[in-house]
């Protein structure tokens, strides 16, 4: 794939994949954030509701607290003679009670049994145990309980057959007895009387002649407790008052909100005083008014599953949502669009809940993460137009470099590419060139070291011919040696040989320095000393001569340390000359160790020096091992010498072994003790052994 390619893809990865997640990220918190908004202020809402059905269960109580310590069984149903003036004082009492709380109430009545469904002692009743004995109406009541299903009566029928209608409705003075009471020719003149004269006063009027309208009238004369006993016709249900709740079809009874109040009367239980709640005019109260807060629809259900809500409109919308009991609070997962929320209220048995839409606002935040998508979309096409020119010019000038790095590769070292601009292109392009010089003169130096290389090779190889190849091997004495230079070339020399007049000579030495410049130097020494020593007179003469002629003929610092030793047989010693060298070790028999100590400063450091020589007296068996300072001065890892102590401690270890064993088991061990770290010296040994 092209760089071109991979650049355009890459950036079109690098930028459409991370705008689309972070455009996907920031839609999905909004949504989220957006409906947990408006849930949390939805169910603050229907909480409120809930907290508005308790003040009215609150009002209520407080009401009928004070009611339910009136002398109501004056009222009737308890088989008592009613004393009216009493009755009277109890109805206009109970009137002031309960106040303007009577439109919340549906039915408000007496019952003579007890909560257990028992009798109260002492008084006996008329009525069956547990049953409303007498239906209270009160002035503001939504209906007067009954009156709904009374048959009106028009103008056209006769007063007397309407009069017979309402006679079922027993009155005295202002009192409706219980229906066991009534019996044949019971009803008094009053009552008839009181009666034909309302529904002829309408019939003169030219009024149409209606149950209700009677009733209402006669409760304007003051015959506002009424007792219902019975249901005569066919009803015709009056229409709902304008504004007030509906409530859907139910296919069971709605839920009857009712309260119960215990009545005493000198500190005797004797019934109880039962209100029933309008759920409609409750629900007028509860439910939020009409300034809704967008668009929110406000419900309750009962726990038959009767829905209630301001109007039809509202209820229609709540039945699509598809609310049913236990799962108020969701909506149905075919419309997300909507947030419901629910509090129940186990008192009432009802629950508050709110449906607010908020597919408009969704809707709002589609369309924002849309445009902020296209708009994305919209800078990222831009870009890649610039990014198409910006490939192209990259391209280009990495084609002028790859064509300038073929020619390198064939070996046109002189070949320069152009530098076209001053930024990275052109920084690489200057580099290039640079790089094309420097490979040019390095090709040159490679060349010249691998010259050297060879010359310093034919070095070593002239330096090792040097060296004595073989051990000598005398009827009185076994020499064995070893160098290993630090580099290819070394200033370290050892040599051995019979000298004309038996005895024999075993020369280490080691000139300062390392590499080139050591490795002559030491080649003319070891050409001198073998070409004089069967010449001079004594070893310290010689030393004389050579400390002088290094001097004078080397650079300034260049000195040489020296050890020549001469064994002679017949007479049983070694004469030395130890010119600054590290000393030697004379090896008893019995494991001894006699260093050799020096006998004078290294040759070339100043000439004039006083050079000594030494003896010693040997003996069949006893051994000679010299060395060079690389042996002792190794390093670890650590920085510690391989140092004198470790070296004699092997040699005492050795003994009487084989020299070859002797020369290998201390070269393993500075090896050994260097580890990985590099010879920074060389290294020489020999060992005689005396026969």
């Amino acid at each position: 794939m092209k760089l071109r390619t991979q650049l355009m893809l890459a950036f079109s990865v690098l930028a459409v994949v991370p705008l689309g997640a972070l455009t996907l990220y920031s839609y999905s918190s909004s949504i989220r954030a957006y409906r947990q908004a408006v849930q949390d202020e939805a169910t603050l809402r229907a909480e409120e509701m809930q907290g508005r059905m308790a003040m009215v269960r609150e009002d209520l109580d407080r009401r009928m607290e004070h009611a339910r310590a009136l002398p109501l069984f004056q009222l009737g149903g308890f088989g008592i003679t009613i004393d009216s003036a009493r009755a009277d004082q109890a109805y206009g009492e109970l009137i002031d009670a309960v106040g303007d709380f009577a439109p919340f109430l549906d039915r408000l009545a007496i019952r003579t049994g007890l909560p257990d469904g028992s009798l109260p002692a002492g008084r006996p009743s008329v009525a069956s145990s547990g049953t409303d004995s007498v239906l209270i109406y009160l002035p503001g009541m939504a209906s007067l309980p009954g009156m709904e299903t009374l048959r009106p009566l028009t103008h056209a029928e006769n007063v007397e057959s309407a009069a017979a209608d309402i006679h079922k409705f027993v009155m005295v003075g202002r009192h409706i007895l219980p229906h066991v009471t009534l019996r044949a020719g019971s009803l008094g003149d009053f009552q008839t009387d009181e009666i034909e004269r309302i529904v002829g006063v309408m019939a003169e009027a030219g009024e149409a002649v209606d149950v209700r309208r009677i009733m209402e009238l006669s409760a304007r004369m003051g015959n506002e407790i009424l007792q219902w006993r019975h249901v005569i016709g066919a009803a015709t249900p009056a229409p709902p008052a304008p504004g007030a709740v509906r409530q859907t079809p139910p296919p069971a009874p709605p839920t009857v909100i009712a309260r119960d109040y215990p009545m005493a009367d000198e500190g005797r239980l004797i019934g109880t005083v039962r209100a029933d709640l309008n759920v409609g005019a409750v629900m007028n109260r509860v439910l939020p008014p009409s300034r809704r807060r967008e668009g929110e629809t406000p419900f309750a259900i009962d726990g038959q599953g009767h829905l209630y809500a301001s109007s039809d409109s509202e209820r229609t919308v709540l039945d699509q949502l598809g609310l049913t009991p236990g799962q108020y609070s969701g909506a149905a997962a075919r419309d997300r669009e909507w947030v419901v929320v629910s509090a129940d209220d186990t008192a009432s048995g009802l629950t508050f809940g709110i449906a607010r839409p908020v597919g408009e606002g969704l809707a709002e935040i589609r369309r924002t993460a849309a445009r902020n998508l296209a708009l994305g979309l919209g800078m990222i096409a831009v870009a890649m137009v610039g990014i198409v020119q910006l490939s192209k010019r990259m391209t280009a000038n990495l084609a002028v470099l790859t064509t300038g790095a073929q020619h390198l590769a064939t070996g046109h070292l002189e070949h320069r590419v152009p530098i076209t601009s001053k930024d990275e292109f052109g920084a690489l392009a200057q580099t290039f060139n640079m790089m094309a010089g420097q490979l040019g003169e390095h090709q040159h130096r490679l060349v010249e070291q691998e010259r050297l290389e060879r010359e310093l090779e034919l070095c070593r190889q002239i330096q090792a011919q040097m060296l004595p190849k073989a051990p000598l091997c005398l009827p009185f004495a076994e020499i064995r040696g070893v160098s290993v230079p630090a580099r290819q070339v070394g200033g370290d020399f050892f040599n051995f040989f019979p000298l004309p007049d038996g005895r024999v000579a075993v020369l280490v030495g080691d000139v300062s320095g390392k590499g080139v410049a050591a490795a002559l130097l030491m080649a003319n020494m070891q050409a001198s000393l073998s070409a004089r020593l069967p010449l001079a007179g004594s070893l310290a003469e010689l030393a004389e001569q050579f400390d002088a002629e290094i001097f004078h003929s080397t650079p300034e610092g260049t000195f040489l340390t020296l050890f020549i030793g001469l064994i002679d047989h017949d007479a049983m010693t070694l004469r030395w000359l130890n010119a600054g060298h590290d000393a030697p070790y004379l090896i008893r028999t019995a494991g001894d160790l006699v260093p050799l100590a020096s006998t004078g400063r290294p040759l070339g450091i100043l000439p004039g020096g006083d050079f000594g020589e030494g003896a010693v007296s040997i003996l069949p068996g006893d051994s000679l091992f010299l060395y060079t300072d690389g042996l002792v001065e190794a390093f670890s890892h650590g920085g510690e010498e391989f140092g004198t102590i470790r070296l004699e401690e092997i040699l005492s270890r050795a003994g009487g072994a084989p020299l070859e064993l002797i020369l290998s088991e201390v070269d393993a061990a500075a090896r050994a003790h260097r580890g990985d770290v590099e010879a920074q010296d060389d290294t020489t040994m020999v060992a005689v052994r005396m026969v």
